[in-house]
């Protein structure tokens, strides 16, 4: 089966820095593949070229189509982008907001239709943001402020997310449920590329884990075939235990090299 995305010699450059460079990359519909390396690695940027966002050498694919070459309201219909920061400069109501991500499905008429709402409900009550949805989005905390994004991506279904650190501002409790968010839409048929800072939930969640470190994957497999002792030591400059427990790799870092 062809992948539903898919990226060769992928680069991007940032004044006369390279950040990207050479990267190979193939994401099937129904996968979570998260990617893990050290700050400035490049991971931001991938999920950004990825997305369309930037330009640069290489090709991007969509169901084999050059990404560029699609439509940009189809573009818009299929690919969910969440960024890292969850800012909003307009003081919309929520459920507004939310229903922003059913923009691309509209057929011209300026008011929502019956699929569209509950597209909207649903993507409210899976995020917990529905108590919030006549709040002003400014007015949020930062971790509710993530929730009402990821909300807003949700309502489009999109076929492919690509979530640059969507647990970032949350609690605990809403990492778990942001996750497992990404995960049903995965089963459900998406494809999702997911930008995370644990390496322990990149473990738990990830189908298949990309290490980016200067601007290249440098490993790419199984959790456990990626975070390794070796892996860690080589990009994060880190000592850590690695261990399964309940079935679910663990990562506690011990100190720096």
């Amino acid at each position: 089966m062809a992948p539903l995305l898919r990226a060769e010699k992928v680069g991007a450059t940032l004044g006369r820095r390279t950040i990207l460079e050479g990267v190979d990359l193939a994401v099937a519909a129904g996968e979570l593949v998260v990617v893990i390396g050290p700050n400035g690695a490049g991971k931001t940027t991938l999920v950004r070229r990825l997305a369309g966002l930037l330009d640069g050498a290489g090709a991007i694919y969509l169901d084999e189509h050059r990404v560029e070459t699609i439509a940009p309201r189809l573009r818009a219909k299929r690919v969910g982008y969440l960024p890292q920061g969850h800012v909003f400069h307009w003081p919309l109501a929520v459920a507004d907001v939310v229903a922003l991500g059913r923009i691309p499905h509209a057929s011209g008429a300026s008011e929502l239709g019956e699929s569209d709402r509950e597209a909207v409900l649903q993507a409210l009550e899976a995020t917990g943001t529905l108590p919030l949805a006549e709040r002003t989005v400014t007015t949020l905390s930062g971790g509710e402020r993530a929730r009402v994004a990821l909300a807003r991506v949700l309502a489009g279904a999109p076929d492919l997310i690509l979530a640059d650190e969507p647990v970032a501002a949350l609690d605990v409790r809403y990492q778990f449920v942001v996750l497992d968010l990404l995960r049903e839409r995965a089963r459900a048929g998406a494809a999702v590329i997911a930008v995370l800072h644990d390496l322990s939930l990149a473990a738990r969640y990830a189908d298949r884990v990309l290490l980016v470190d200067d601007g290249r994957i440098v490993a790419e497999g199984a959790p456990t075939a990626v975070i390794t002792h070796e892996n860690l030591a080589a990009t994060f400059g880190i000592h850590a235990e690695i261990e399964a427990r309940d079935g679910h790799l663990v990562v506690t870092p011990l100190g720096a090299n």
